[in-house]
């Protein structure tokens, strides 16, 4: 089976679509998932990194960067910290990379280890941003992924298309 990237915008309903996924195909998850808090008083949106199981923190060692007037800020040194989410993932699993964006284009540690996961027969399930940069643009194009483009009003037509794709690959 190839990769599996939801690409769309942000709150099409990517992580809800990743969700039916894995629960479609009852594998043990690995990986990391990312999430936006409520803003601040400056009128930021914090952005964190959280391994796809277990606990979650709240601190500068995950802070991955913040979300203001429709901007984004990404920290390179704390997504090229957690690079490791993405690599050894127990044979038979999914790894799970919840969302990828335009935070990372400098984290030159976390794009390498997101393209070798790519680059495995490791199933990957990830949501991608729809916006153009060279690393997304490298992901999207991936010889080993397959793409479903989401949007608002596609989300329950392409659960379709992600649900025969993963049953005609179980065959």
């Amino acid at each position: 089976m190839e990769h599996i990237l939801i690409v769309g915008h942000q709150g099409v309903g990517k992580s809800t679509l990743i969700g039916k996924i894995l629960n479609e195909l009852q594998l043990p998850v690995c990986g990391f998932v990312t999430k936006k808090e409520a803003q601040l008083e400056d009128g930021s949106c914090p952005v964190y990194i959280h391994s796809a199981v277990g606990e979650r923190q709240y601190d500068k060692s995950n802070l991955i960067g913040s979300c203001k007037d429709f901007c984004s800020t990404g920290y390179p040194e704390v997504f090229d910290a957690h690079a490791h989410l993405i690599t050894g993932a127990p044979e038979g699993g999914v790894m799970l990379m919840d969302e990828l964006g335009v935070m990372e284009n400098k984290a030159e540690i976390f794009r390498a280890a997101v393209m070798g996961a790519l680059d495995t027969r490791q199933l990957v399930v990830a949501s991608v941003r729809d916006k153009n940069s060279e690393f997304l643009d490298a992901v999207r194009a991936h010889k080993k992924a397959r793409c479903f483009y989401v949007t608002k009003d596609s989300r329950d037509k392409v659960w379709e298309e992600v649900l025969s794709y993963i049953r005609a690959s179980k065959r």
